[in-house]
């Protein structure tokens, strides 16, 4: 059953916001990493990813292959989440893919710079 959804504000407005929420998304990121180490040579079939919005607190698990994570992930400033507007920051990202399991979302700026820099892959 998928997760409630998000009832709290998703504006962010000052430069803080946007690096937690940066930061916050790159934590989920390594945490899938690691999740799609144990099935790296595994085929290409569906896999269970956290979502990687903003929200720490977001427990939402998405069906997604997982060579189209992989394609995401060499993007350092695109992030899966789970296909609603509440878990998209708009002041600090866009949707650009919309898929009935998930959408993707790049980084904008400062955000953007910041997810670069955290990826664990830079």
């Amino acid at each position: 059953m998928p997760a409630p959804p998000i009832t709290y504000s998703r504006r962010m407005t000052s430069s803080s916001s946007a690096a937690r929420a940066a930061h916050n998304e790159s934590v989920f990121r390594e945490l899938n990493e690691q999740l799609g180490a144990d099935t790296a040579g595994a085929p290409s079939d569906v896999r269970g990813f956290v979502c990687e919005c903003a929200d720490i607190s977001c427990t939402t698990v998405l069906a997604v292959p997982l060579g189209e994570y992989g394609r995401v992930r060499r993007n350092p400033r695109r992030f899966i989440v789970a296909p609603a507007d509440g878990h998209v920051v708009s002041s600090v990202e866009h949707v650009v893919e919309r898929h009935a399991e998930y959408w993707v979302v790049e980084k904008l700026g400062a955000s953007g710079d910041l997810a670069e820099e955290l990826d664990p892959s830079s």
